[in-house]
């Protein structure tokens, strides 16, 4: 007997035109573990949260947005091994621990090549390991671009960060 070998299912999402989904949120909620979410360009008002190993990528990170609408985490990861690719992420709540980006308790995700602005806080990293955060641009967010809290061997390449209170923090945090 041959072992399967996985399918992997490739889910679209657009705002405003024919697609599997129109929100994000709806496209985690269907897709499998191992499955990609393609969003095209568009603003989606969404808080997402990211409960399964999958892969989000954007068509543009300039041109496909989202948007927290002012208030609360914007993209929340509680899953290991996810991938964010080419969005931009912004206008999460302006208090702690509101981010643009918030990963709390997991592993090895890939956040890559996205525009993080307008936050509370950029990327917060809370007690998580092997995480590789590349290639972002992190500006504007009110209090810390990158925050890394009680977090280890992480890396940090090639990002960008610009007027935030502070660039990067590491509280607590060791071998990044």
């Amino acid at each position: 007997i041959k072992p399967s070998k996985a399918s992997f299912t490739t889910w679209t999402v657009d705002d405003d035109g024919p697609a599997d989904f129109h929100t994000i949120q709806g496209a985690i909620n269907a897709a499998s573990l191992g499955d990609t979410i393609y969003v095209r360009n568009g603003t989606y008002y969404e808080h997402v949260v990211v409960n399964k190993t999958v892969s989000l990528i954007g068509e543009n990170r300039e041109t496909t947005i989202i948007d927290g609408n002012g208030n609360g985490t914007v993209v929340t990861i509680i899953a290991n091994n996810v991938t964010i690719n080419s969005f931009t992420i912004q206008r999460g709540g302006g208090q702690f621990p509101n981010a643009g980006v918030f990963l709390n308790e997991h592993h090895s995700n890939i956040i890559t090549n996205n525009v993080i602005k307008e936050n509370a806080y950029g990327i917060y990293v809370s007690q998580s390991s092997n995480n590789y955060l590349t290639e972002n641009m992190v500006k504007n967010n009110t209090n810390i671009g990158i925050l890394a809290y009680f977090s280890w061997e992480n890396s940090f390449k090639g990002n960008v960060i610009t007027n935030n209170e502070i660039g990067i923090y590491l509280l607590n945090s060791y071998n990044n």
